[in-house]
């Protein structure tokens, strides 16, 4: 494609490129947490054991964390990016139920074995490299206590090319959230099997159907597929895993 060439995501490349929209407020409006929180947690509370310890991994500003400690649980807080974790402990430090927040790497998890009652990780692994995925579930299982579940989301069946744009000054070609990989259903339960976890469930479905008022339609859905009802399959856009370390 001439003088394009394709991104290479560095550390220092992909922090740079979220400080970025870390510092643009603008930009907040379209985070995945603050326009889904409410629903993804009042389903993790009700369908997968929310409680005790919460750690929130690429937890971003912390659009999570307000509902959490609303439900007077422990929280604890890691992004990749030293502006979003000083956004979140600026904003939550005082609270009794914060246990604070820290820059870390999915795959060296700055936290002790066993420690988590339940992890959050939305909108996370597509922003890994394929071969840094196992290595990040893996440290998942590790500080995840026995019992314990992780919730995550990724997009489901991206096209990746479709998304991506190229800078007009260097002609670098990314994507233009970063996302580095693409996730079917059975894709990511292999993955979680194959690092441990017991996948209570994996499906597919669009968050935007079930936001604001469509709470209680969204609780009606997982309810069903938890029950094992079954329908024609349609494409969604988001993929949901609720994942128990046995």
């Amino acid at each position: 494609m001439g003088h394009y060439h394709e991104v290479t995501w560095t550390g220092e490349a992909i922090q740079r490129f979220w400080e970025y929209f870390t510092l643009n407020q603008a930009a907040h409006a379209h985070h995945f947490s603050k326009i889904f929180g409410e629903a993804i947690v009042r389903v993790a509370r009700k369908y997968a054991g929310l409680k005790g310890l919460v750690v929130d991994l690429g937890c971003g500003p912390g659009y999570l964390i307000p509902y959490l400690l609303n439900l007077g649980l422990s929280i604890k807080a890691l992004d990749s990016s030293p502006h979003s974790v000083q956004l979140v402990q600026e904003h939550f430090g005082r609270h009794a139920g914060f246990q604070g927040a820290q820059v870390g790497d999915l795959c060296a998890l700055p936290l002790c074995d066993e420690e988590a009652d339940f992890i959050f990780l939305i909108e996370v692994l597509e922003h890994l490299k394929p071969e840094e995925t196992p290595r990040a579930l893996a440290e998942i299982f590790r500080i995840l206590k026995p019992g314990g579940c992780l919730f995550l989301t990724v997009p489901h069946q991206e096209d990746l090319d479709s998304q991506k744009i190229a800078c007009p000054e260097c002609g670098c070609v990314f994507h233009r959230v970063q996302h580095q990989q693409s996730f079917r259903v059975e894709h990511l339960t292999e993955m979680l099997v194959g690092q441990g976890f017991q996948p209570l469930r994996v499906t597919a479905l669009n968050f935007r159907d079930y936001a604001g008022s469509g709470l209680k339609r969204l609780e009606g859905w997982l309810r069903r597929t938890l029950a094992g009802f079954r329908r024609r399959p349609r494409w969604q856009p988001h993929l949901v895993a609720i994942a128990r370390r046995p």
